[in-house]
């Protein structure tokens, strides 16, 4: 466990899902424009603040990485 009592594996979950949501969100940039580019974009954000609230200790931001997941 780390020091604020997060086990490891929450932690590492949570630091790929704020590194893959914002390469992602950065990589998609160039096609802004297109109609389904902004719904692409709105989940890269949805991992980005997922990672985010996971690395805070919020529950809710696990059910959100599940629905992102699903």
């Amino acid at each position: 466990m780390i020091a604020n009592g997060r086990p490891i594996s929450v932690w590492i979950i949570a630091c790929v899902y704020v590194i893959v949501g914002t390469f992602g969100f950065v990589r998609n940039l160039r096609a802004v424009g297109h109609a389904d580019i902004y719904w692409i974009e709105a989940t890269e954000v949805l991992a980005v603040i997922a990672g985010i609230f996971m690395l805070c200790g919020r529950n809710w931001a696990r059910w959100l990485a599940l629905v992102w997941m699903a």
